[in-house]
């Protein structure tokens, strides 16, 4: 099956804890409240009169987000290629998040993402200098088809099929805004709805959360696993197939092509799985 690529399934899921946490923050400024003030009431001066916890967790949940997606000036820097930083920095934003009344479940979502992350540098993964930027290709698609489904992006020098070898590229128009507006929007609604519920309609409203968050990361296109194979000239190649795909989003560009840059986009905002020097598969599970 292969080996599945960690790093980035811990960055899409502290992604999701830090745009949690954000969300979290803000919430505490309107209702401060620290979650363990049932056993102590020592720290509510964290949350009131001065914002100190909020502000903290705030500014924790910014850099996670900077980080992560990554910001230009950080990408392909020290601190975003190492994993290591994140596993120090991390528990801190971790153990912010578990102190506010509103930061329990990003906190939870750390620790997983911490722990993923711990497994990838056990295994010896390297964060890449960038992350594939997902550039949408439907506007210039063909519409011959091909095993069905997979689509080839028309070039003047190829034929209406791709030559073997080729790639499989799988992409979700319009995921990142549809998965931050559902991480924001949701924990604020969540947060309001579970104050009229009893404590097993919360357990189960919060897990149902959590789950379709675990489902959006599952479906990104960078979730992949990786095995070496040799390749049509007897070289050992890296290569990846996501989780899972859908064949409405999936396109078949030959490696030749791809070499002598026939797919580069013309603004040069390119995708950059196309020269990271892997080979891409078909998806695990097509949808």
């Amino acid at each position: 099956m292969g080996r599945l690529i960690k790093n980035h399934w811990g960055r899409l899921i502290i992604l999701t804890a830090a745009a949690y946490q954000v969300a979290s923050a803000v919430e505490g400024f309107i209702w401060p409240k620290v979650f363990w003030d049932f056993i102590s009431r020592n720290l509510d001066a964290a949350v009131a009169p001065v914002p100190v916890l909020q502000i903290l967790n705030l500014i924790m949940g910014l850099v996670g987000i900077a980080w992560e997606w990554p910001l230009k000036p950080l990408a392909g820097s020290i601190p975003h290629r190492s994993i290591e930083i994140r596993l120090i920095i991390y528990p801190l934003s971790a153990l912010l998040a578990a102190l506010l009344y509103q930061g329990t479940d990003p906190a939870i979502y750390y620790l997983i993402g911490i722990g993923v992350y711990f497994w990838a540098y056990s295994e010896g993964e390297l964060v890449p200098f960038s992350v594939p930027l997902l550039v949408y290709w439907d506007s210039a698609i063909s519409p011959n088809i091909m095993s069905n489904n997979t689509r080839l992006l028309h070039n003047k020098s190829h034929d209406e099929r791709p030559r073997k070898p080729y790639n499989i590229y799988y992409t979700i128009p319009y995921y990142k805004l549809f998965f931050y507006s559902y991480t924001f929007i949701g924990s604020f609604t969540f947060a309001w709805i579970t104050d009229y519920l009893p404590t097993a309609g919360k357990a189960c409203l919060w897990i149902g959360f959590a789950i379709t968050c675990g489902l959006l990361i599952t479906i990104h296109p960078s979730i992949c696993t990786e095995r070496m194979r040799t390749d049509e000239g007897g070289k050992p190649a890296r290569v990846r197939r996501p989780l899972i795909g859908f064949k409405r989003y999936e396109v078949a560009l030959d490696v030749d092509g791809i070499n002598n840059g026939l797919y580069g986009a013309t603004d040069g905002n390119s995708d950059l799985r196309l020269h990271d020097g892997c080979r891409y598969g078909y998806a695990r599970i097509r949808i």
